[in-house]
């Protein structure tokens, strides 16, 4: 038996989102660190961390955080939209970038904060997204995706610092 066959279709597909959820995300990220120990370095994780989520469940309801990290993962997923995307915790969402997106990851990056700077002059303030970005490429020291995720959370953490009062 396989380890996909294994998964059910809820445990593989965010019900919020429609994105990959943590488990499946969890599978990339193993495959990933066979490809790194085989010499492939060609890579690099983007974690995002969506700021400002429980204030808007707890100020406006469920409703409207479920709108504002639906508009997320939307924003998310079209900046790196040559990337599998995964919603890897409950606020946080992970990109596996190659080719395109790897390439241009700042370009990404400086897209992402175009679109929320746009953002901020919205009348609602769930309509107003604040995503803290962390982007870590494949070292030659890398022994793993988990090397290169704890790069990304640290950057994603200082990004974050960023983004306070907005």
């Amino acid at each position: 038996m396989q380890i996909v066959e294994a998964v059910t279709v809820t445990e593989v597909k965010d019900a919020l989102t429609g994105l990959r959820t943590g488990r499946t995300c969890q599978a990339m990220l193993d495959q990933l660190t066979e490809e790194i120990r085989q010499g492939q370095r060609d890579v690099a994780i983007a974690l995002m961390d969506v700021n400002k989520t429980h204030q808007i469940n707890q100020k406006y309801g469920r409703d409207k955080g479920d709108e504002y990290l639906k508009a997320s993962s939307s924003l998310i997923c079209y900046t790196f939209k040559h990337s599998p995307v995964f919603r890897y915790t409950g606020d946080e969402f992970l990109a596996v970038l190659k080719g395109a997106d790897l390439e241009d990851r700042e370009k990404r990056r400086d897209y992402l904060n175009r679109e929320m700077a746009n953002m901020q002059l919205a009348r609602d303030e769930w309509k107003r997204l604040s995503i803290a970005v962390g982007i870590a490429v494949c070292r030659e020291e890398d022994d793993s995706a988990e090397d290169m995720l704890n790069r990304a959370r640290e950057r994603m953490l200082e990004d974050k610092k960023s983004h306070e009062g907005l």
